[in-house]
């Protein structure tokens, strides 16, 4: 007996290091431009700094790559473990997690920080050139989108 070809295995997804850097697609009519997460380091969340093609003539590349390198050191100093952040967890733990009501964690402050990177990039730059870059927490912070207006 033969299977259908509608019930055939599916393919095996894609590890993170076979993604590609950059994609794009159409919504809404505007082209969206993706910059994809980088797995180079593990356990450390940063974009790809690859030049997407279809932003060719509207950005120079070394503008994106400093966008880019900018919201990566963000979350590169968000991620380090160290004497302040261990402390933070056991005061934390110690007031049955009370203190994060209070306080904004590393986590959070880098988020914020990073909205605001993207907010003075979009009026600095990216704007005037016909773009927006889209705050990366609307995404889970899986990748980078750039609307071409």
């Amino acid at each position: 007996m033969t299977t259908p070809a509608s019930y055939a295995a599916p393919q095996r997804p894609m590890s993170p290091q076979e993604h590609p850097a950059t994609s794009s697609h159409v919504a809404n009519s505007r082209l969206i431009v993706r910059i994809n997460r980088s797995y180079g380091i593990p356990d450390t969340p940063q974009f790809s700094t690859q030049f997407p093609p279809e932003l060719a003539g509207r950005l120079q590349p070394d503008v994106l790559a400093g966008t880019v390198g900018r919201i990566n050191e963000v979350l590169r100093k968000a991620g380090t473990v160290g004497i302040e952040s261990s402390f933070r967890t056991v005061l934390s733990c110690l007031s049955c997690f009370l203190l994060d009501a209070c306080v904004k964690g590393a986590g959070t402050k880098a988020l914020d920080e990073i909205s605001a990177v993207v907010r003075d990039e979009n009026e600095k730059t990216y704007i005037p050139a016909g773009l927006e870059m889209v705050d990366p927490k609307r995404t889970g912070l899986l990748h980078l989108d750039i609307v071409v207006q």
